[in-house]
């Protein structure tokens, strides 16, 4: 069994109201990554994920080719614990349109 590794990364660029957090989420459902990912008020994105090394590289990886319409300009990595999530989620801090209206207006300030 291969060991399973948590990480923190932090994505800079044009990464909010271009459908990134979903992107994502399609890839760690599709490679087995578990975690979380979320918009910050700075306008980045923060992926937590778990899963062994080599599914850790592809994800960092995949991010750093620009999927979709997103532009990766810095990708900062950090270990991370384990806290054993059973999923991989999008965590929206307010109600839904009010997340998709500050996304929107990150995307703007990128632009």
């Amino acid at each position: 069994m291969k060991k399973i590794r948590g990480v923190k990364l932090h994505v800079y660029g044009r990464v909010q109201g271009v459908n990134f957090r979903n992107n994502v989420k399609r890839f760690c459902d599709d490679g087995n990554i578990k975690g979380r990912v979320m918009n910050k008020e700075d306008g980045s994105v923060l992926i937590i994920a778990q899963a062994n090394r080599e599914k850790l590289e592809e994800l960092e990886k995949w991010i750093k080719s620009s999927p979709g319409f997103s532009r990766i300009d810095e990708v900062r990595i950090e270990e991370k614990g384990i806290n054993k999530y059973c999923d991989f989620r999008i965590v929206r801090e307010e109600l839904y349109w009010k997340d998709k209206e500050k996304a929107f207006i990150n995307l703007i300030r990128k632009l």
